[in-house]
């Protein structure tokens, strides 16, 4: 090595480069015989499969644990980035470059009303009924320069009215059910589907992808061993193929209203792999500076408020799709059978002809929570507000893509990780932007059980 490239990793010894040297030495950074940040699937075979759809198959590390924990330090770390002077909460457009920033909540419903495309056995969960839900909904906007990643998202929590499984109730159950999704596109509005995955495959990527945020001895490490190298270069190259089209002109000219929005990776249907997705039934033509010209965040949120103030409400079709053999590409070298590609790949996109999205019901958003609540109203209290505001208490209500039934629960290594991982970030997101002040309340709406 040369003395040059020693000089420049002696001066990159920052704070999160430590963090992330201890995080590599873990992983035995500079003794692969392969690559730590890339998962072996060479003794994995296929279950037997007897049905039309094909059957999720997770395959766990071993070192998962220690995986999660390096990112919940990377996580830590990062959302310190960009805090201003006295913390978030006297800045509003504050964005956390993994969270992003609230955009306000809405109110709504979800109405599932049509069942008849899947299979009994798959009628289960979310599914099993036809029937009406009262939804809160957070629109949210990522902007990430360093990455680069702008996206719009939508996470609906459910009124429901059985117990569901909840990560975050001190009893472990609430009644609530939450639906996470992120903007994407559909092969009708380009010849080349992407962004209906996560930006990354698995945990491993992510953990790649964070440590290489920042120069740093670490990011030497990796850009320097030629596999990992060759493997962080085949990362970048799938996250533009999975990203670029949503910042083209086209799409950038869509409102959030008028975008379609996907699950960012699978979860079960019963012994089915599904996704779940959003299909606008309006469009929302914008103009003016581009969110990475102007102010992201306020860009974002002044579109949403935009939207209602002529009291109009934005309608969308809920879809299911139920993954097939046909719909998911031939394995690769290094690729697991159809089945785990399926269950374990988040950036991988089904085929839609082979396994189309379904309707099933539709969400309908009627405008701010607070236009005509009451006090006394199930989730409108008077002394406890502040879980919908969109600017100094945008933290308080909690999504997660766990609170749902266990038939239904999320799949692959990098929902594993998002677990355990996304308490741990909000927690310490909470930290860095409120410091010793009390915190906003994370009463969930819905349930006193939060």
């Amino acid at each position: 090595m040369s003395k040059t490239v020693k000089a420049l990793k002696k001066k990159l010894k920052t704070g999160f480069a430590l963090a992330l040297l201890k995080a590599g030495k873990t992983f035995r950074l500079n003794r692969w015989s392969g690559t730590s940040f890339a998962r072996d699937f060479s003794a994995v075979n296929a279950n037997a499969n007897h049905d039309n759809y094909l059957h999720h198959q997770e395959v766990c590390d071993a070192d998962e644990p220690t995986l999660f924990d390096a990112l919940k330090q990377g996580f830590a770390k990062d959302s310190l980035t960009g805090v201003p002077s006295g913390g978030a909460k006297n800045n509003p457009d504050y964005q956390d470059p993994h969270w992003g920033n609230t955009s306000g909540f809405l109110q709504g419903s979800l109405s599932i009303d049509e069942l008849t495309q899947l299979p009994p056995e798959l009628r289960i969960g979310l599914f099993e009924h036809l029937r009406d839900y009262e939804l809160i909904c957070r629109p949210n906007y990522l902007y990430d320069s360093e990455m680069p990643v702008m996206i719009s998202r939508m996470s609906l929590k459910l009124k429901y009215p059985e117990s569901v499984p909840n990560v975050y109730a001190t009893s472990g159950i609430a009644n609530e059910l939450d639906l996470l999704l992120s903007e994407g596109l559909v092969k009708s509005l380009h010849d080349d589907q992407d962004g209906q995955g996560f930006f990354f495959r698995d945990a491993r990527q992510m953990l790649m992808a964070i440590t290489m945020r920042h120069d740093s001895k670490a990011k030497l490490d990796i850009l320097l061993d030629h596999k990992t190298g060759e493997l962080f270069k085949h990362w970048r190259k799938l996250l533009s193929k999975n990203t670029d089209n949503l910042y083209g002109a086209a799409q950038q000219q869509r409102g959030w209203a008028g975008k379609h929005y996907f699950s960012a990776g699978p979860y079960a249907l019963g012994p089915a792999i599904m996704k779940f997705a959003l299909r606008p039934l309006q469009q929302q033509q914008v103009s003016g500076l581009k969110p990475t010209t102007a102010n992201p965040a306020a860009y974002h949120r002044q579109s949403v408020i935009d939207y209602f103030a002529d009291g109009q409400k934005a309608e969308f079709e809920f879809c299911v799709q139920i993954a097939t053999a046909d719909s998911i590409q031939s394995p690769q070298d290094g690729d697991p059978p159809k089945q785990v590609m399926a269950t374990e790949y988040n950036d991988l996109t089904w085929d839609e002809d082979n396994a189309p999205f379904w309707r099933v019901g539709k969400v309908t958003l009627n405008g701010p929570v607070n236009q005509d609540k009451q006090p006394g109203d199930n989730w409108y209290q008077a002394k406890d507000d502040r879980w919908y505001s969109a600017e100094q208490h945008q933290y308080a209500v909690r999504f997660n893509a766990w609170n749902t039934f266990e038939q239904t629960r999320p799949l692959g290594q990098l929902f594993r990780a998002r677990k355990s991982v996304h308490g741990f970030h909000r927690e310490t997101r909470m930290s860095h932007c409120f410091g010793d002040t009390p915190q906003p309340g994370t009463r969930c709406p819905f349930s006193s059980q939060v």
